[in-house]
């Protein structure tokens, strides 16, 4: 291997370590993404204790992460410090991605203990190969030309990992008659998982050849560590920023699929959905549109709320579906969409 820091990165290397963000990528969206309909809506999970599974795998990031740097940090693996993290610890992710949405589906009690266990398994496997993977490149290169090269090919691959997850796995959940459905959500944790090895393997493989420059772990207990970079106010200030950034994301990707099913239920055809365009309401459940349309107010709102509170069947279904579609509901919660 080159032993100046100042040599040139073999571009496989680069290709190689930037297929590691197709498992960072596809991991980091796809569960904020179809997790939580998946609890409430085929499930039957209420909504806070679904948003409470959701959360505790988090939680446990924040108590895991420093443990699996340590870890990786005192590795003497022949295959290098941090490789063998990213083979073992993704194809584990791998494996329990596609159990997630395997598990029961019923009573709500057991499916939900079982979602929490494999989200846990998922998020501790994540952490042995999200921690090493991305302390490598501090320690493939020291050049900082050839470090910004590496983390440039990362990030393209990234973004594209995120786009191409987020957009194909709803389709694969709704491959079956249009609408979500236990067997939807089981072949798209079989899909995310067949993404996962290729990324995982990509990132074990084209770094097979990546230079190592290998530093002393640190020394001290972990508790002494944590201490340590608690106490610098830059860590801090990080630390709340990110924090804010993942409540949001998180947030925001919850949503979306909620607001865009809710949309689609009424602008929508009957073959475009697969089922009766204004379903919704037809059960009694007024989503943001049909809100919206009665926030308007007007003759429109005064018609609508005529007709809701009661069975709509046949003339009535279709009148209410009309009245929302033809005023400012769908384009108001479309923005909402939107922002």
């Amino acid at each position: 291997m080159p032993s100046s820091a100042r040599s040139a990165l073999d571009p496989s290397v680069r290709r190689g370590y930037a297929l590691g963000s197709v498992a960072t990528g596809t991991f980091g969206t796809v569960p904020g993404l179809l997790l939580l309909p998946y609890l409430t809506d085929s499930l039957g999970i209420g909504a806070v204790i679904a948003g409470f599974i959701v959360f505790v795998p988090k939680a446990w990031d924040v108590i895991l992460n420093p443990i699996a740097g340590r870890i990786s940090d005192r590795s003497t693996s022949p295959s290098g410090r941090r490789r063998p993290f990213l083979l073992k610890g993704g194809l584990l992710l791998a494996v329990c991605f596609a159990l997630l949405f395997a598990g029961p589906t019923g009573p709500p009690a057991l499916a939900g203990a079982y979602v929490v266990l494999l989200f846990l398994a998922c998020a501790t496997a994540y952490a042995f190969f999200q921690v090493p993977y991305v302390a490598m490149p501090a320690e493939i290169t020291l050049d900082y030309t050839e470090r910004t090269k590496l983390m440039t090919w990362r990030v393209i691959v990234l973004a594209l990992a995120i786009l191409l997850s987020g957009a194909t796995a709803p389709l694969v959940v709704n491959a079956f008659g249009g609408d979500p459905t236990t067997k939807g959500y089981r072949l798209m944790g079989v899909y995310i998982a067949v993404i996962l090895v290729v990324g995982v393997l990509g990132a074990w493989r084209g770094t097979r050849n990546a230079p190592e420059h290998t530093t002393e772990a640190a020394t001290g207990t972990l508790r002494e560590q944590l201490r340590l970079v608690a106490s610098t106010p830059d860590f801090r200030m990080l630390l709340t920023a990110f924090v804010l950034q993942a409540a949001g994301v998180g947030a925001m990707l919850a949503g979306v699929a909620y607001v865009a099913d809710d949309l689609l239920d009424i602008s929508a055809t009957d073959e475009q959905l697969g089922k009766p365009a204004g379903h919704d309401m037809v059960e009694g459940v007024y989503t943001l549109p049909v809100l919206r349309t009665l926030q308007a107010g007007g003759v429109a709102a005064v018609e609508l709320l005529s007709l809701l509170g009661k069975p709509l069947v046949g003339v009535e279904q279709e009148k209410a579906l009309a009245i929302v579609r033809s005023n400012a509901g769908v384009v108001a919660a479309t923005g909402v969409a939107r922002e």
